[in-house]
């Protein structure tokens, strides 16, 4: 597993298909809008971070802090007391 950092906000945020693979000009999806991100080098975690059930995850918003301490995936998730306890 890995992580890392969003290395520059860009101003413009979508872009079409063909102005981020210009070599694709006959793609069927080369007028669609897409979304850029401007990333850091990655840096590989110290342990896996397993889950309990087998799920497809893409993208989970959390801290260092809790990445780093996190046993399993749930402990990533920022989640009320009253989530805790059901």
């Amino acid at each position: 597993m890995f992580h890392t950092t969003v290395k520059s906000r860009i101003l413009k945020f979508f872009f079409k298909r063909i102005e981020l693979f210009p070599g694709e000009e006959g793609h069927n999806k080369s007028d669609k809008d897409y979304f850029k991100l401007s990333l850091g080098e990655l840096t590989k975690l110290p342990k896996a971070i397993l889950s309990k059930k087998w799920r497809s995850i893409v993208f989970i918003p959390t801290t260092l802090e809790r990445l780093y301490q996190a046993d399993e995936i749930n402990d990533l998730y920022d989640t009320s007391p009253l989530e805790d306890i059901i």
